[in-house]
């Protein structure tokens, strides 16, 4: 059992640098990805943006928005980065109980 929960949180932060490192890119190559993924939690967002305090301004406030957009982005991949890796995992241990050899190929 150890052995799964080691496994567990080792997927658990290695997914969480990705997210990272992935909304990082897409924020740099196309800026307008994050804000598309974000799109179901945009009130969240806004309501987010709206607790950091400010100076003031319009600027400052839509500052906070992208940030929060981001961090909301950053979420959404890691939660969908997990799943794939577990999705995997499991697909892998599926095919060693079977008795498959495991193997990139296609059949």
């Amino acid at each position: 059992m150890e052995g799964r929960g080691k496994c567990f949180v080792k997927d658990l932060l290695t997914t969480a640098i990705a997210s990272l490192v992935v909304t990082l890119l897409l924020a740099i190559v196309v800026p307008w990805v994050p804000f598309l993924l974000a799109m179901p939690v945009n009130d969240l967002a806004i309501k987010v943006g709206s607790w950091i305090p400010r100076g003031g301004g319009w600027l400052e406030g839509m500052a906070d928005y992208v940030l929060a957009v981001h961090v909301f982005t950053c979420i959404e991949v890691w939660i969908a980065l997990f799943l794939l890796v577990r999705l995997i995992r499991i697909q892998i241990s599926r095919r060693e109980k079977s008795g498959d050899p495991v193997s990139l190929q296609l059949k």
